[in-house]
């Protein structure tokens, strides 16, 4: 498995993505916006995420996050691979 500490500011925006990684995050601290899933379908959901708490992503789900506040997160991929953030241009 892979751990990532990761620091997002206010208004960053990680693009949607998808990897073969099931992704556990634990936001540290901030406000985050996930979207989960494919827009426009049955599956789309839009979920605020504060300090304090965890997500689940399964496998080959699409999302992507923007920061409400200033953020920190602890995600943890399995198996070990590349996270969105690791795909943006900096």
């Amino acid at each position: 498995m892979l751990w990532a500490y990761v620091e997002l500011a206010k208004g960053c925006h990680v693009a949607s993505h998808f990897h073969d990684s099931e992704q556990i995050a634990y936001v540290v601290r901030g406000k985050l916006l996930w979207r989960l899933g494919e827009e426009g379908t049955d599956g789309f959901s839009e979920v605020v995420v504060e300090g304090g708490t965890v997500i689940h992503l399964p496998s080959n789900v699409p999302h992507s996050v923007t920061a409400l506040e200033d953020a920190v997160v602890l995600d943890v991929l399995s198996p070990p691979g590349e996270m969105g953030v690791d795909r943006q241009v900096r």
